[in-house]
């Protein structure tokens, strides 16, 4: 009997010391074995996300999705997947088409242009007029801005979409073949390539050259046979898709700091629970403000690449000349736009 009491005993303090008790729960339901706190993902449901990805898998730009998506999955402990498709913007018709399948939730997630959204916010096109942003930290510190909020709430309301995150995308250099560009009037008669945007069109027109639309997959070749003079883009990407082998001049004009943008299924997303919401906006936001830390950081290696690529590198440019021109071309366009207007000088004054 002393033996039986004695292992009674010593059940009931071994249970005591575990914190179990009738009609509870053991310890490491509360808490981990470790001391860390509960797993939040372990009674959900596991799902697989659709991203698509507008550039190739070997750009920054797609390495940095893979980084925001590889973290999603990791911190989730698995629950999560994804799904990337590289070179979207060539697969489909383009942003255009990249855009619509996001709203239809034939894709959950997508990186696109930010002016994709001009149908529901038409001032944002704004946001890629050439100067209006002086640095990635302006780009940056706009979006976490309580007018940078009322924008992205318009368009969430109006398009059915939801923004995970706006970060810097690479700021802009113009690309000729033998033509230095220091002021607005070195490009008079210069015919540059450019996206097929009207916001695009007309602002490389006011920095002085002649703007023509052509897409991304012709670009190359309209550069090598003629067509065009020029064209404009971030380092990065002139120095991937090898510009420099039809090209052999860059001006750092530095005219627009571009943005890259990553929206959702606006449905989709509301019908996740809380925890993965909480989950993909954290991802997005730490990954995309790494990327543009580490993106800014590399342009100038970038640059370096190309001169020894053989590209003359102009970096004497008169860069007020160009923000002059075009501030004023900006407010001659849209003088009787107040809402332009009003975005250009909330972006401004955030400086």
């Amino acid at each position: 009997m002393k033996k039986f009491l004695a292992l009674l005993l010593a059940l009931v303090l071994m249970l005591s010391l575990t914190g179990f008790t009738a009609g509870s729960k053991p310890a490491a339901a509360a808490e981990n074995a470790d001391g860390a706190a509960p797993d939040p993902y372990a009674d959900l449901d596991p799902i697989k996300i659709r991203v698509l990805v507008t550039g190739l898998e070997d750009e920054t730009g797609s390495i940095a999705v893979k980084n925001i998506t590889d973290m999603i999955t990791e911190r989730s402990g698995g629950k999560i997947t994804c799904e990337l498709t590289y070179g979207a913007s060539t697969i489909y018709n383009g942003e255009p088409e990249i855009f619509d399948m996001v709203r239809s939730g034939t894709c959950e997630i997508a990186n696109f242009a930010l002016t994709q959204c001009n149908a529901y916010a038409p001032e944002v096109d704004v946001t890629c007029w050439p100067y209006v942003f002086e640095s990635k930290d302006h780009l940056m510190t706009f979006f976490q801005s309580e007018a940078g909020d009322a924008l992205i709430g318009k368009i969430e309301d109006q398009a059915g979409i939801k923004h995970l995150f706006t970060t810097f995308g690479g700021c802009r250099v113009v690309t000729t073949e033998g033509i230095e560009v220091r002021k607005p009037e070195d490009l008079a008669g210069v015919k540059l390539r450019c996206m097929d945007s009207a916001i695009y069109v007309a602002g490389i027109n006011a920095m002085g050259a002649t703007a023509v639309p052509i897409t991304w997959g012709e670009t190359y070749f309209s550069l090598q046979t003629g067509v065009v003079d020029g064209h404009e883009n971030a380092p990065s990407v002139i120095l991937q898709n090898n510009i420099y082998e039809v090209q052999d001049t860059l001006s750092l004009t530095n005219h627009l700091y571009s943005l890259t943008s990553y929206f959702a299924n606006g449905e989709w997303f509301d019908s996740l629970p809380e925890a993965y919401q909480d989950l993909i906006l954290d991802c997005y936001a730490e990954g995309a403000t790494t990327y543009a830390d580490e993106l800014d950081e590399m342009n100038t290696g970038f640059v370096e690449d190309l001169a020894e690529n053989g590209m003359k590198i102009v970096d004497d440019v008169d860069i007020q000349a160009f923000v002059e021109v075009t501030k004023d071309a900006f407010m001659e366009r849209y003088a009787d736009e107040p809402d332009f207007i009003q975005l250009y000088e909330d972006i401004k004054s955030v400086l």
